[in-house]
């Protein structure tokens, strides 16, 4: 979830809210303007599994239950892909730890039937 404040006297830009924003700036006399959801739509009835999540160490494990072709991608907080496959019939998917920084990212897997999104902390 993202949580955007907008300076009302001065009309400022929209400004992030997050933990890393609180970390770097001091923020004083903003209103909050909007909150942006989003929410965890399985494909085929839970049939799309990541573990372990959390992830600390070893390897990501994404299955999906059956043979699925269409794209994986995985998106950070600030909503920039970090990562996109192909899925060309594929059963799961195996991502190795060095390949994402610690963070909260957005799972993103789009088949020709569905479109599904689910949470992922990497620590």
């Amino acid at each position: 979830m993202a949580i955007f404040l907008v300076q009302e006297a001065a009309r400022a830009p929209h400004v992030p809210f997050t933990d890393s924003t609180l970390a770097r700036e001091q923020l004083n006399d903003l209103l909050l303007d909007t909150i942006l959801n989003t929410s965890s739509r399985p494909l085929q009835s839970n049939s799309l599994l990541i573990y372990p999540n959390p992830w600390e160490t070893g390897s990501l494990t994404i299955d999906y239950g059956s043979p699925v072709q269409g794209s994986l991608t995985l998106h950070n907080a600030t909503g920039a892909m970090v990562l996109r496959r192909e899925l060309n019939l594929e059963s799961e998917t195996l991502i190795a730890r060095n390949q994402l920084q610690k963070g909260l990212y957005l799972v993103h897997v789009t088949t020709k039937k569905e479109t599904s999104f689910t949470k992922l902390l990497v620590r």
